[in-house]
């Protein structure tokens, strides 16, 4: 940016009727153009215009602007004439030039000063000379003012520039604030949605377990206070809902999700003004609901909710693509009491009731009383048990060995585990399964088992001849199948135990492999590219298609026990038998045969073409010694075909 000043503007006008004032003003300004002012040295002579009147004036000012040699100061008598007096001139000037200065010439005995500065109301750049005027004073003016004029020309545009500038900037502030606003609008909104999300189920917008969990804390702090006060949690489980699932698909069973969560909210009552809480509706799982029973005035009440519930939820549900499905519900109810400490076991209770309820069947409930108190309190401890049993090891695997029905040779074992409790003596599966699956406690046991199962054929690999061809089966629980990190977990154990994968077979149930199809088609694809066989165990017992058998990547068949047992009684189990062995061997699957108890068995399952047999006619499950004996005793049972 240039920072020098711009050459003084020496232009001067002099506006008099008397020529003499003219004449005064050339000479005092030639006489003291030279005057040093500062420390510089005024530029010589002034370039002096005359007028008459007011009109010349602006016509004299006019004319030097649009020739671009505009007029600095004008010296104007300030005497009054025909035409007018010296502020009618200065604004005539003005109006041809604004940026002129103007200089009043006025004798002192003039005395109109408080009017003409009345009517310059507002006006910068006037100022007063007396008249008659002293040369020395009008050449330091004019001199003073040609200076200030260009500094003042120089100012201009970049005021001019400084003020768009903060034009600019104010507007880019102004547009910083409403983008401000906006995003704390838009974050206001995020946060709201995101609260909500937390707080809410996606699918049919009832509360969600944390919102739940943080309503019972607020009830439960009421059932310690003075007043009479309790209320009760009923949890609802839709009858056959999987089997809804899977045969309508999950768009249908989300649809029916929806209206059984809008039929259950409509149960809500009206509580009176005075009630401290409400009822709340909300959604903890796949097709658990919970309802929470706020200010309860008697058993009564319990009851009377309870038929309306069953009267809304067992109806018939239109679907969108105009199917109908009639359900019923499961409801297990746990009334509060100064006893519960945590929402967690109130949840627990009901749960506990509603399984009560589904064993008697559909459509039923159930409260939660003292009997299932102590039957929960059981189960808590032989929940309890059974993890301190994983996590120390305390379990122990039994071996059940699986027989080649053309050689009699033993081509492997199943691994089936038992507990040796401390106190009660070995506890068969049928006792603890069943509780690992309802509290989780299935996924660990089930790596456990794995684990267990592969080092131990490693071992039995290492340690004794003959024996590479044995391979060891292994059951994968429903829940166990659908982990997310299973094929890690499997690759893992057989790198920790230095088992080819070969001779580990993975056993999965009917109804794991169909809860999801697609999905479970992609990890048995995924198991067999490790080269690990995979068991389709339980045939006949699930969904029984054989059209599956044409889909699922599997090696091999397990006919359920049900079917050997009556073969001699049921001719129909019998040709399943033959069935499933043909189609086996049109796609080179191989078949077990589970159960085999008698030599008749044996011989009839011969003919049908089984190829392998399990059962206690070949031996009951063993313990590793004893297995390990079996191995050694040369593991072959049918001398001749």
């Amino acid at each position: 940016m240039n920072t020098q000043p711009s050459t003084p503007n020496r232009r001067i006008l002099v506006v008099d009727a008397s020529h003499g004032a003219h004449d005064a003003f050339r000479d005092a300004l030639a006489r003291y153009g030279s005057t040093a002012v500062g420390s510089h040295v005024a530029d010589r002579g002034f370039d002096v215009r005359s007028a008459s009147n007011g009109a010349e004036a602006e016509q004299v000012a006019r004319t030097a602007r649009l020739a671009g040699e505009p007029i600095a100061t004008a010296f104007v008598d300030i005497s009054r004439g025909p035409t007018g007096d010296g502020v009618d001139t200065a604004q005539r000037i003005w109006r041809a030039d604004p940026a002129v200065q103007i200089v009043f010439c006025a004798a002192d005995t003039d005395d109109a000063w408080h009017d003409i500065l009345n009517r310059l109301a507002g006006r910068d750049r006037v100022f007063v000379l007396r008249k008659p005027i002293d040369p020395a004073e009008a050449s330091q003016t004019a001199t003073a003012l040609a200076r200030q004029w260009a500094a003042q020309h120089d100012l201009t545009p970049r005021l001019g520039q400084l003020e768009s500038h903060c034009q600019q900037r104010d507007a880019q502030l102004a547009q910083l604030q409403r983008a401000l606003v906006t995003e704390q609008s838009l974050r206001r909104t995020a946060e709201q949605r995101l609260e909500h999300e937390a707080r809410h189920d996606a699918l049919t917008g009832l509360a969600n377990r944390t919102q739940l969990i943080e309503r019972l804390g607020i009830s439960m702090g009421y059932l310690h206070g003075p007043d009479d006060y309790t209320f009760a949690v009923m949890t609802i489980d839709l009858d056959g809902f999987q089997s809804i699932n899977d045969g309508l698909g999950p768009k249908a069973a989300d649809q029916l999700l929806v209206s059984v969560a809008q039929r259950l909210t409509t149960c809500l009552r009206t509580l009176e003004k005075n009630s401290r809480l409400t009822d709340v509706v909300a959604r903890l799982s796949s097709d658990e609901f919970v309802v929470l029973l706020d200010d309860l005035q008697g058993p009564e009440v319990v009851d009377a909710i309870v038929q309306r519930v069953q009267e809304a939820v067992t109806n018939s549900y239109e679907l969108e693509d105009g199917r109908e499905v009639r359900v019923t519900a499961g409801i297990g109810i746990a009334i509060a009491d100064v006893g519960y400490r945590e929402p967690d076991e109130l949840l627990r209770d009901a749960d506990n009731a509603l399984a009560h309820a589904k064993a008697l069947g559909k459509g039923r409930y159930v409260i939660f009383d003292a009997k299932m108190q102590q039957e929960s309190a059981r189960r808590m401890q032989s929940e309890n048990e059974l993890r301190t049993a994983i996590d120390t090891g305390e379990l122990e695997l039994h071996y059940q060995p699986i027989v080649s029905l053309e050689s009699g040779r033993i081509e492997g074992f199943e691994s089936l585990v038992r507990w040796p409790h401390p106190e009660r003596g070995l506890i068969p599966p049928n006792d603890f399964i069943p509780l690992a699956e309802q509290t989780g406690l299935i996924v660990p046991l089930g790596y456990w088992v794995l684990h267990e199962a592969c080092r131990q054929l490693a071992y039995w690999r290492e340690r004794l001849d003959g024996q590479q061809h044995l391979s060891v089966s292994v059951n994968l629980s429903p829940e166990q199948f659908r982990q997310p990190d299973l094929l890690d977990q499997i690759t893992r154990i057989l790198e920790q135990t230095s088992l080819p994968a070969e001779h580990l077979k993975l056993e999965v149930t009917e109804s794991a492999v169909m809860h999801d199809p697609d999905k479970a088609t992609q990890v048995l694809q995924g198991l067999r590219e490790r080269n690990i066989r995979i068991l389709l165990d339980d045939f006949g017992t699930g969904f029984s298609s054989l059209s599956y058998l044409h889909t699922l990547p599997i090696d091999v068949i397990k006919i359920d026990r049900t079917f050997v047992m009556n073969m001699s009684l049921n001719g129909e189990h019998a040709a399943t038998i033959q069935a499933v062995t043909t189609l086996a061997e049109n796609r080179h699957l191989r078949v077990i045969a589970e159960g085999v108890e008698t030599a008749d068995q044996l011989v009839q399952l011969q003919s049908l073409g089984c190829h392998f047999g399990q059962g206690y006619y070949f031996a009951r499950p063993l313990d590793a010694t004893q297995a390990e004996v079996l191995i050694r005793d040369g593991g072959q049972w049918l001398k001749s075909a």
